[in-house]
This record gives C-alpha cells, structure tokens and sequence, in this order.
C-alpha cells in the first residue's frame, strides 16, 4: 500500500527553472510529506532537508535510481529538466 508521500522531480531547482521547488516548499508548508528527488546533495537540497523533506538522489538516465524514488509514494509531481 502507497503511503501518502509525494514525489517531487527537479525538487532544488536548477537552470530549467525552479518550479519544483516552489511545489515541494508550498507542499511542505501544508504540512505534505515530500520526497524531493535531487541529482545532487547541495544547499539547494539542504534547505529543503530542514524544512522537513526526505532527499533522495539520483538521475533520469538511471533507471535504478527513479525506481527506488518511486517506492512507497503515493502521487508524483514531475518537472521535467527543460534543456538544449
């Protein structure tokens, strides 16, 4: 049975924009449990930590990595890296 986590791609923010992060802070802010799915750890995804999120790193190009993301989440909000 899925919990009532959340999945959040793109979760820090990056070049492509910052709507992932503004969605996993709003979510937070109603007190959402948030896994905020992130390439890598840095202050971006620190700050996200402290404001109650699980991290969780990995890649789009690693299957192995969106698979153990996905465990045990109940919706996925999915902002796609936009990039040339």
């Amino acid at each position: 049975m899925a919990s009532d986590t959340i999945l959040v791609t793109g979760a820090a923010g990056g070049s492509q924009g910052q709507t992932g992060r503004h969605v996993s802070e709003l979510l937070l802010a109603k007190g959402a449990r948030v896994r905020a799915f992130v390439r890598t750890i840095d202050d971006r995804a620190e700050r996200l930590r402290s404001r109650g999120a699980e991290i969780m790193t990995g890649d789009f190009h690693d299957y192995h990595s969106v698979e153990r993301a996905l465990e045990g989440v109940s919706t996925v909000y999915f902002a796609y890296p936009v990039q040339e």
